[in-house]
C-alpha cells in the first residue's frame, strides 16, 4: 500500500483471524461434550448483532461513505461495537476507502484479480482477497485520507484503544456466563462462544467480502 503514515500493532492480525478460527472450533467441541448454558444463547446471537452493526452501521455506511448522520454518541456507539468486532477503526475506514479508489486495478488492497501489478489467478486471488493481504501489505493506513476523523479526539482516543474494547467483549460473556451459571464452565463457554460474533462482520468486514462480492472468475 503506497503512502502508508500510520500502522496499527501486528497483534491485530491475530484479532481478525486466530480467536474467530481457533475460538469457533474450541467452543463447538467444548459444547458438544458439555451442553450449552441458556445463556450462551442469548449472548452470542446479541453480541454478533450488536458487533455487526458496529462494522456495517458503523465503519461501513457511516464513517467511510457518510450514507447517514446521527449524534456523537451514537458515533462513539458505533465505533467501539466495531472494536469489539476485532476491527481497528481508522485501520478498516481506510482499506476500505482505498479498496474504492482502485477497486480491482494495482493499490486496491485486497482485490482478488491484482496484486503488485501481477495478475492472480482464481484460488490464489481467493486466497489473497480473505487472507494473505493483510499480511502482504502490512498493517499501515494514509491518515490523510480519514482527515475528518483523525482530527476528532475522542475518534482518535477509541481507535487508539481500540484493542482493549476488543479484549472487554471476550471478556463480558464470560462474565455473564459466571454471574449467571456461576461455574467456571459457564465463565469458560461464555467466552468460546464470543468467537461465534465473527460471522457477520467476517463476511462484511474489508478482508473478506473482495472473495464474495469480486469473486476471481
Amino acid at each position: 500500500m503506497n503512502n502508508v503514515d500510520r500502522t496499527v500493532p501486528t497483534y491485530s492480525g491475530w484479532a481478525y483471524d486466530l480467536h474467530p478460527t481457533v475460538g469457533a472450533a474450541a467452543a463447538i467441541i467444548v459444547a458438544a461434550q458439555y451442553g450449552r448454558p441458556t445463556h450462551v444463547l442469548v449472548t452470542t446471537p446479541l453480541l454478533a448483532v450488536l458487533t455487526g452493526l458496529g462494522v456495517t452501521a458503523g465503519y461501513h455506511r457511516l464513517f467511510a461513505h457518510h450514507a447517514f448522520a446521527t449524534f456523537r454518541s451514537v458515533e462513539r456507539t458505533l465505533m467501539i461495537l466495531g472494536c469489539i468486532a476485532s476491527c481497528a477503526p481508522f485501520f478498516w475506514i481506510a482499506t476500505h476507502l482505498a479498496h474504492h479508489r482502485h477497486s480491482d486495478r494495482d493499490g486496491d488492497p485486497h482485490s482478488p484479480h491484482i496484486w503488485a501489478g501481477r495478475p492472480l489467478g482464481i484460488f490464489r486471488g481467493c486466497w489473497h482477497s480473505y487472507f494473505e493481504w493483510l499480511h502482504s501489505y502490512g498493517y499501515g493506513y494514509q491518515a490523510s485520507t480519514i482527515r475528518e476523523l483523525t482530527c476528532r479526539p475522542d475518534l482518535v482516543w477509541i481507535d487508539r484503544h481500540w484493542f482493549l474494547f476488543y479484549l472487554a467483549g471476550l471478556a463480558i460473556p464470560g462474565l455473564v456466563g459466571f454471574v449467571v451459571g456461576g461455574t467456571t464452565y459457564d465463565a469458560l463457554i461464555g467466552f468460546l462462544c464470543s468467537a461465534f460474533r465473527r460471522p457477520p462482520d467476517a463476511v462484511c468486514g474489508q478482508h473478506r467480502l473482495p472473495a464474495v462480492g469480486h469473486p476471481p472468475l
